[in-house]
């Protein structure tokens, strides 16, 4: 048999604080970071999807949907938050030197709509950085890029591939992940 099936939460709760300041350390050194809490539940949600393999479940199981009241959404962590450094510098020559750093961390969440286990992403931290030499005067910079600096496999969104678990009963699954390390040069010249 084909098909799925397609549903919609009645009604849902989000409560959350989020943080967030910058600082001033010093006139070249600019601090930032920030730090959220969310609260996301499912109030009334009977007929979700439910993902291959799981049983049907709830007041409208006979239609082959799941029942997700009192659970989370997909691509909600509890926490995460970020935090940036920026630093400047003037050079001799009317150089400007502007340096980088960020991190970002969340929590582990649900990569898919139907909340398959299969495809829950783990907590992560990433690592980016970025230092450039520039002369205001004569319009350049060279930049040099690196991102996600630890490495992380990432799913960003994830579920049932098509006509799973039809025709041979095979059930199989995809994910989008996000880029492994990656590094870069950049050149810019303004006329």
């Amino acid at each position: 048999t084909l098909g799925f099936n397609v549903g919609n939460a009645a009604k849902a709760e989000v409560k959350g604080l989020e943080l967030d300041g910058r600082w001033q350390a010093t006139n070249s050194l600019t601090l930032s970071g920030s730090l959220a809490f969310t609260d996301f539940e499912f109030k009334d949600y009977t007929n979700g999807r439910c993902n291959f393999g799981q049983a049907p479940n709830g007041p409208q199981a006979g239609d082959g949907f799941c029942d997700y009241s009192g659970q989370t959404n997909q691509l909600v962590s509890d926490w995460q938050g970020t935090f940036s450094a920026n630093h400047f510098a003037e050079l001799s020559g009317g150089l400007e030197l502007n340096t980088s750093l960020n991190v970002f961390f969340t929590d582990d969440y649900h990569a898919s709509a139907s909340l398959d286990p299969a495809l829950d992403q783990s907590g992560y931290e990433t690592v980016n950085f970025r230092i450039g030499l520039s002369s205001p005067i004569n319009g350049w910079e060279i930049a040099l890029i690196g991102q996600n600096l630890t490495d992380e496999t990432i799913v960003l969104f994830g579920g049932d591939a098509p006509l799973s678990g039809s025709s041979f009963g095979a059930i199989a699954k995809y994910n989008f992940v996000s880029r492994g390390r990656t590094g870069g040069i950049q050149l810019t010249k303004t006329f």
